[in-house]
């Protein structure tokens, strides 16, 4: 029989070497530390979010609390205290009395209207000689005949004028006129270019009116100043002077104690007068138009050899019968 033979291991440990222990230790470490970092810098990026958040909701909550004592502001100073109210009463009351006292001494008392007429017009002529404006004379009555001269050097036209003021009785004025006109009209009528003829009065029951007519040689100076004349319906909405020298068009005022039966209007002369009792700069020559709206909203164009003639409802267009019209 065969004898069983036994056999021994012997147990053998092998150890790394000591350099992979620690290239193994420093990758372990490496991993560990980047970690460790990612986890610093998420919950740094969490803390700076969760800041924002908080001064966001911190602007939020004050631009709130800012629109809110702003709203209580304007609230509050809108709200009108009683106190403030009485004192705004009670001034306008005063204001009014005042008021009230003045206008019936003006109107009452000849003296103060007087004086404060006359210091009004003081200083509107001081006002018109900075600009280079024409005024209408102080005194209530007064006859004026104007007529256009021509320049015969430079070509441009100017207003002259004749004006008689001292009109102080009604019952003579007549009289006065005719002395006034004729005096003038026989001697220049034929050097005179649209002559016209312009009364201001206030005879009629206190009312200031104006008496225009166009002078030529067919009509007649007898001019009378009997209250037969009615205030015409017409009115005018717009009248604009065009010239082809000018850029833009002015706007002329049309006073309405102009507005009265059998008076002439927008003649060449009266034009000029318009112009030059405004403040706007114009040139003036006999190419121009006028654009005019009237009170049922008709729009007409008149020409320097064209004027109107109203009567108590309606207007007509007439040409200028003179043969003392020029064209430039």
């Amino acid at each position: 029989m065969h004898q069983l033979e036994t056999f021994e291991f012997e147990t053998i440990i092998c150890h790394p070497p000591p350099f992979c222990c620690n290239y193994f230790n420093y990758f372990c470490d490496r991993e560990d530390y980047e970690i460790q970092e990612n986890e610093i810098q998420e919950n740094e990026i969490q803390e700076n979010e969760i800041q924002e958040n908080e001064i966001q909701e911190n602007g939020i909550q004050e631009n709130g609390i800012q629109e809110n004592e702003i709203q209580e502001n304007e609230i509050q100073e809108n709200e009108i205290h009683p106190c403030y109210f009485r004192t705004i009463l009670f001034g306008s009351r005063i204001f009014n009395t005042i008021n009230d006292i003045a206008v019936y001494l003006y109107k009452n008392t000849p003296f103060i209207k007087t004086s404060l007429d006359f210091i009004s017009y003081q200083c509107l002529s001081v006002q018109s000689c900075m600009i280079n404006q024409r005024i209408e004379p102080f005194e209530p009555n007064w006859v004026s005949i104007g007529w256009l001269y021509l320049d015969p050097i430079e070509y441009n036209y100017s207003l002259r004028t004749k004006m008689f003021s001292n009109i102080t009785n009604e019952s003579i004025i007549n009289d006065q006129i005719k002395t006034f006109t004729n005096s003038i009209l026989i001697h220049n009528l034929y050097f005179m270019i649209h002559p016209w003829l312009q009364i201001k009065t206030n005879f009629f029951k206190n009312e200031s009116r104006y008496i225009s007519r166009t002078i030529n040689t067919f009509n007649t100076f007898d001019f009378s100043l009997e209250n037969k004349k009615k205030k015409s319906s017409v009115r005018f909405l717009s009248v604009e002077y065009l010239h082809e020298s000018m850029e833009k068009s002015i706007s002329l005022t049309i006073d309405p104690a102009y507005l009265y039966e059998d008076n002439d209007i927008f003649m060449p002369s009266f034009i000029l007068h318009l112009l030059e009792h405004q403040s706007e700069p114009f040139y003036f020559g006999m190419s121009y138009r006028l654009h005019i709206i009237d009170h049922l909203v008709n729009i007409i164009e008149l020409k320097s050899n064209q004027y109107i003639q109203l009567s108590e409802n309606s207007y007509e267009i007439c040409d200028s019968r003179t043969e003392y019209f020029f064209e430039k």
